[in-house]
């Protein structure tokens, strides 16, 4: 398993606007090098069901903590799942059209 590729590791965080609200943000964590997998369409749909948008499969080696965002090639990803397997942590992301 390569890991060859280099990604960015982001959190939402509530941050207060001064009048009584807040808003979420995107606060940078680190990066790490994974495996990327990136699947098609009619891979998606036979494996989880319906889709809509491009999914990615990432694989990085050690334990992290909750993840909501990553940025893959300046592609902005949100995090579907992210499961501890073992020495890995593998996530599933979906394409960020917000």
């Amino acid at each position: 398993m390569r890991f060859d590729t280099l990604i960015k590791l982001f959190i939402l965080e509530d941050v207060q606007d001064g009048l009584g609200g807040h808003i979420q943000s995107e606060r940078y964590i680190c990066s790490r090098y994974a495996k990327v997998e990136y699947l098609s369409l009619e891979t998606t749909v036979k494996i989880y069901g319906d889709t809509l948008t491009q999914n990615v499969k990432a694989i990085i080696l050690g334990d992290m903590a909750r993840i909501n965002k990553i940025k893959i090639d300046d592609v902005m990803y949100k995090v579907i799942s992210q499961r501890k397997i073992k020495n890995k942590t593998s996530f599933f992301l979906e394409v960020d059209n917000d």
